[in-house]
């Protein structure tokens, strides 16, 4: 509903949205980090990170790891399969494993709204965006490095078309 209602919208809202691109895109992330502080800080209130033995957090941080890795090696193997151009891969890699801290927090307040430790429901969660985060930094800085440096773009004929060095 609210997909459709912003498409209705658009005619009439759409000057409005170019003109101040800017500044809603520095609201949209200021609400991002707010919502991330908030469940960060209610963590921190209720003592998870005193409560929580290490060795626990150490295996929620190996296995959200795992997952992602997972993920990642799943659609890249499934890209190559299926014969996707390099920038068809990149695109399925890095939008395959992303799962948003800031849409996810909000939808667990909704579902476990009043039950009692709500960190440790949310930690998989926040644990999960920070590895994706690094490991993303490191597949990008990797799939940068197979652009054709001549003309700076992905197609046929570019080092992007050539596998990755490994």
């Amino acid at each position: 509903m609210p997909f459709l209602a912003g498409q209705l919208a658009r005619p009439w809202i759409s000057g409005f949205l170019f003109r101040h691109e800017k500044r809603l895109h520095q609201y949209d992330q200021l609400v991002i980090v707010v919502i991330i502080y908030g469940a960060f800080s209610q963590s921190v209130v209720d003592g998870l990170l005193s409560r929580l033995p290490r060795a626990a957090l150490g295996t929620a941080a190996l296995l959200c790891l795992l997952l992602l890795c997972a993920v990642i090696a799943f659609t890249m193997f499934a890209s190559r399969r299926l014969g996707f151009s390099r920038g068809d891969e990149i695109a399925a890699v890095f939008c395959g494993s992303k799962k948003s801290l800031a849409s996810g927090l909000p939808l667990a307040q909704v579902l476990f709204a009043g039950a009692s430790g709500f960190g440790m429901i949310v930690l998989p969660i926040m644990l999960y965006n920070q590895i994706q985060i690094l490991v993303g930094a490191v597949l990008a800085k990797r799939y940068a490095r197979t652009v054709d440096k001549d003309n700076g773009r992905f197609g046929a004929g570019s080092a992007v078309a050539r596998p990755l060095k490994r």
